[in-house]
């Protein structure tokens, strides 16, 4: 009896080690089904979407932690953030106003050779410089754009159920992940100057709290000039950011309407600083 129970358990060992590793190294499919599936995550959980993988500019952040205002930063930053789906094979890259109009979402469609992924003009009609890129095995891609080359790492963004039911697609949540991420350029301000501020608006602690949680959407201006950010709680609050050397002044103000030029000496304001 034991004899048997000893040959049917090597013939399972030998068959497991047949089917997963054939070559002796670990098999180039099964690398690619988990990226794969990583780079689907919105579209196979769809009973629990709270978190997406993308991969986000090392340009943008490094952007992020200069002493630069928003708008800056957008000026610098090309694309900021960055998904493909292996199986719908497209490529979804997510810019700013600055250099493909307000709040662009591209979409190129994609062919592929072996792990290299191209874009396919074959199925787009407008003119577009080549992007290529291959499938990545650890937490850094590259993505060739015509002459320029640029890094990117893998993030995982995590969200509220909540906020997600209606946001079912990868197309709609880049948009949202895209403000949210801004806002971080706030989170290196870690003192309130009482001095220069006329009121006390939030706390260092609740601002970075909300901006973790999420709750907090940063922007440039459509006309190009103005920083701002809006807290989204049970009523939303709306801020222009006016940034400084090593400061950054917070003016509280009901929204404005697009070019319209707010009176800043009129508004409460808070300025917060690098400690």
């Amino acid at each position: 009896m034991n004899y048997i129970k000893l040959i049917f358990t090597i013939s399972i060992l030998i068959s497991s080690c047949s089917r997963n590793n054939k070559s002796g190294h670990a098999d180039a499919d099964s690398i690619e089904t988990e990226i794969k599936v990583e780079s689907n995550l919105i579209e196979t959980n769809r009973n629990r979407l709270d978190s997406l993988i993308l991969w986000v500019s090392n340009d943008f952040k490094r952007s992020l932690n200069k002493d630069i205002s928003i708008c800056d930063c957008w000026r610098e930053t090309k694309y900021h953030l960055m998904y493909f789906d292996t199986t719908k094979m497209k490529l979804y890259l997510k810019s700013n106003l600055m250099h493909f109009g307000h709040d662009s979402d591209l979409i190129f469609p994609l062919k592929r050779t072996g792990d290299t992924f191209r874009y396919d003009s074959t199925l787009n009609n407008r003119p577009e410089q080549p992007k290529e890129f291959t499938l990545p095995t650890k937490n850094t891609l590259t993505l060739l754009d015509g002459d320029e080359t640029h890094t990117f790492s893998k993030r995982v963004f995590k969200y509220a159920k909540d906020m997600s039911k209606n946001h079912l697609s990868v197309y709609s949540k880049l948009s949202d992940i895209f403000y949210w991420s801004n806002s971080e350029i706030l989170l290196k301000y870690n003192v309130v100057d009482t001095l220069k501020s006329t009121h006390d608006l939030i706390s260092i602690e609740k601002l970075q709290n909300l901006i973790n949680l999420n709750k907090v959407s940063a922007h440039c201006s459509d006309d190009y000039n103005l920083d701002g950010i809006i807290i989204k709680e049970k009523e939303n609050k709306y801020f222009q950011l006016v940034f400084g050397q090593g400061e950054v002044t917070l003016y509280e103000n009901k929204g404005r309407n697009r070019y319209e030029k707010l009176n800043l000496d009129s508004l409460p304001n808070q300025v917060l600083r690098v400690k």
